[in-house]
């Protein structure tokens, strides 16, 4: 048997030229992608890459970190598949808040802002003893901003309009049956809704919202930080439409959320992974 070794010539013509990949081809392989992260990775491949069009789909992600580990869990509604990022900096932090892709979290008496897409972190100042009193702390706008104010809250409300969603009980069942209700701001009196058009609602414990769907068939639906006991990974949604707990990809479907688990220290976020400057990030001063 005779050893054959290729020439350097022949190796040369052997190697994959990644920066030359077809435009259609390179623009199929980013519209599989949906996580920041793996986009991001995508576009530092190369400058051909880098220049393909990220996928303009603004959803929201519910985001788990357990009590104990530093390991974030990321789920959304349409996919099986969770996404996690480890990240040792946030210690035993507990999600506040969330909003325009940053969280607003609390570790103790200590106050941060951090994205996690961008390991981007803002520094609070002290607050005064007792904001950790408050169930729910929120803030204005991007810590980025010098309109970022931060509030300690009882109530949380919609930007536009005060809901209120109830999750009734009937037996041991949970979620048997759920009320919408909307604030008529100048008769100041509750009214029930039969649907929410194309707006849908995010609840958690940390951050309730609610968003204009930009996904066909997300609309007008109810999303939990509920996930199936046995049909995957996939989030549990209300439906306005069919009145039934479901989930997409998978056939679940329930008149109550009793074959369901709850995320714990979860908080709905919309990926953000914008660069930020070392100004930017100084709140002292944009405060």
């Amino acid at each position: 048997m005779t050893n054959y070794r290729a020439t350097e010539e022949e190796l040369a013509d052997e190697i994959r030229d990644w920066a030359g990949l077809p435009t259609d081809i390179l623009n199929l392989i980013i519209s599989r992608l949906y996580f920041p992260t793996e986009i991001s990775r995508f576009r530092g491949v190369c400058t051909a890459w880098r220049s393909i069009p990220a996928p303009l789909v603004r959803s929201q992600w519910l985001m788990s970190k357990p009590l104990v580990g530093t390991r974030l869990n990321f789920f959304h509604p349409l996919y099986c598949k969770p996404y996690s990022m480890e990240i040792p900096e946030l210690g035993f932090a507990k999600v506040r808040f969330s909003k325009d892709g940053w969280l607003l979290m609390s570790d103790r008496d200590v106050h941060f802002f951090y994205n996690p897409f961008t390991r981007a972190k803002v520094e609070l100042p002290d607050l005064p003893k007792g904001y950790n009193r408050f169930r729910v702390m929120t803030f204005t706008a991007p810590p980025t901003s010098s309109d970022c104010a931060v509030f300690g809250v009882d109530p949380l409300f919609d930007e536009e309009d005060i809901m209120s969603v109830f999750v009734g009980v009937e037996g041991f069942k949970r979620g048997a049956k759920i009320s919408v209700f909307r604030l008529d701001r100048l008769k100041m009196e509750w009214q029930e809704i039969e649907e929410l058009g194309d707006k849908m609602l995010f609840l958690s414990d940390s951050t309730c919202l609610s968003a204009t769907s930009h996904i066909p068939g997300m609309e007008n639906k109810i999303y939990f930080p509920k996930l199936p006991r046995l049909h995957g990974r996939y989030g549990v949604f209300y439906s306005l439409a069919t009145g039934m707990h479901q989930t997409f990809g998978n056939d679940f479907s329930s008149t109550n959320l009793g074959d369901t688990r709850e995320l714990l220290n979860c908080s709905w976020i919309e990926p953000r992974d914008y660069t930020y400057s070392e100004t930017e990030l100084d709140w002292l001063k944009n405060s």
